[in-house]
């Protein structure tokens, strides 16, 4: 992905954060070290969000903050997502990209990412395979959270491969109709 205009309109993205440049809500981007998250990441700081990206590749990592590297508000870290999400170290995320590689995030990664504070308000996940991002929507939504919005792209034609780009955001709070579970969990025996 090269521009936040690609995500989803329902994620929020895509508009200026009310409290000017540098001050707007910090946005946690996994695996930014190439292109496209550079750019990703660019985009985020030109609408003046400040911008937390991890990236687990020394390499990709070198490469980002050398093209990152006249970006104000953008801080490029070495570290396993779910190691970094631990350690923490800045504000809570408002806003999350995740561009896992193509196995998916792990799952400690997202029950991480849902435990670090009640200010995330979205969350944008890039995957290659359809199939891996369902079973990782299933997961967000056992934390009461749900798809908001869904694009694919074929930017690779004539392959069997398919670029997606989710829009995840908690579920509206409320009462759940009568008989229905919540999403990702298991009715109880015997109801």
């Amino acid at each position: 992905m090269t521009s936040t205009s690609l995500l989803p309109p329902s994620a929020g993205f895509a508009r200026p954060p009310a409290e000017g440049p540098g001050g707007g809500p910090a946005v946690l981007v996994t695996g930014a070290g190439g292109p496209a998250g550079v750019a990703v990441v660019r985009r985020l700081v030109a609408l003046g969000h400040r911008v937390v990206a991890v990236d687990a590749d020394p390499a990709a990592v070198a490469d980002a903050r050398h093209n990152l590297r006249g970006t104000p508000w953008a801080r490029v870290h070495a570290a396993d997502a779910a190691a970094a999400l631990a350690r923490g170290g800045w504000p809570p995320p408002a806003l999350a990209v995740l561009d896992p590689p193509r196995a998916g995030a792990p799952r400690q990664v997202i029950d991480r990412l849902l435990a670090s504070g009640a200010g995330l308000r979205a969350v944008a996940y890039v995957s290659c395979d359809p199939a891996i991002l369902a079973r990782d929507i299933a997961v967000f939504a056992g934390h009461g959270w749900r798809l908001a919005g869904l694009r694919a792209f074929d930017i690779f034609p004539m392959t069997h491969h398919v670029e997606c780009v989710a829009a995840l955001t908690p579920a509206a709070p409320g009462p759940r109709p009568a008989g229905r579970p919540s999403p990702g969990r298991r009715p109880a025996a015997g109801s």
